[in-house]
């Protein structure tokens, strides 16, 4: 079984990607666990990277804080209405 920040991996999306995994992002001011099934879903160029095997993703184009921030939008429930203020 592979892990995956939801839990374990099961059903259609371990049937669409097989290879579904805990990946480390590395960044010139650290690293980053994050699950491969979300990158891949919302990133084409996650997804192609992932595609190839890719087994170390270096990030130079974001520093971990922005990551954090881009990976955040695409968690589950991050929009929700009960978080609306104004």
């Amino acid at each position: 079984m592979k892990l995956c920040v939801f839990g374990v991996i099961t059903g259609s999306l371990a049937i669409l990607f097989p290879d579904l995994s805990v990946q480390e992002l590395t960044f010139d001011d650290g690293s980053r666990k994050v699950c491969s099934a979300v990158l891949r879903m919302c990133s084409p160029v996650f997804e192609k990277m992932l595609a190839s095997g890719a087994k170390k993703i270096e990030v130079k184009a974001a520093t971990a804080p922005e990551f954090d921030a881009f990976y955040s939008l695409l968690m589950p429930g991050y929009f929700r209405s009960d978080k609306i203020t104004e």
